[in-house]
């Protein structure tokens, strides 16, 4: 999913998705990394899926210059299916 993409189907305010459902209070870039977590995991939903941390790398800083101090990003999925994220570390 590409930041247009989140832009185009979220509301965003601020760099936080309004939109009900379950990336709903997360910064824009949830889904993108999420994506990623699900493509790698090889899982089209949120199953065996709980808790993963991920490298932020330039071509991520280059989409989401928001990141520009992380290293990594933990992402996890709760019981009904909600993502959450939290960053980590300071370049």
């Amino acid at each position: 999913m590409t930041r247009e993409e989140i832009e185009k189907n979220f509301t965003i305010k601020e760099g936080i998705i309004h939109s009900p459902g379950k990336f709903e209070g997360e910064p824009l870039w949830a889904p993108y990394f999420w994506e990623i977590v699900l493509e790698e995991a090889g899982h089209e939903g949120n199953e065996a899926v709980t808790s993963v941390d991920v490298s932020i790398d330039d071509r991520d800083r280059e989409i989401f210059p928001e990141l520009c101090w992380a290293k990594e990003i933990s992402l996890w999925c709760d019981d009904n299916g909600f993502v959450y994220t939290k960053l980590k570390g300071d370049l």
